[in-house]
């Protein structure tokens, strides 16, 4: 359960990241109604459940902000949609050995500020 506290605590972070971004325009003007997100997870079940209801709460919170959470992935999902170039806002993976690899082919960007 710790794990599960500590990886949602970490993606809720990274979509305050996303939307404080979504909300900085370059002069263009921003089509009106909430920025949508789509995150990966690998959970499902009860821990899927879990998840949605924290997401849920945030969307709450949040009502410029819509994430629509896909519970059941695998890192070979997440492979193929890297190469195929239709992925994700976010994604989250349980091996941490392909997380290195996707950072450094740039399938994976750093969302820190600059």
């Amino acid at each position: 359960m710790k794990r599960v506290t500590a990886a949602i605590v970490a993606i809720i972070a990274l979509l305050s990241l996303v939307a404080v971004a979504a909300g900085k325009t370059t002069g263009k003007s921003r089509s009106t109604g909430p920025t949508k997100l789509t995150l990966w997870v690998g959970w499902s079940a009860r821990e899927l459940k879990v998840f949605k209801s924290v997401v849920t709460e945030y969307d709450k919170a949040h009502p410029d902000v819509t994430v629509s959470v896909v519970g059941g992935i695998n890192d070979d999902k997440i492979t193929a949609a890297i190469r195929s170039g239709n992925v994700p806002a976010f994604v989250s993976s349980f091996t941490s050995a392909n997380v290195g690899n996707y950072c450094s082919s740039g399938g994976w960007i750093d969302l820190a500020p600059c």
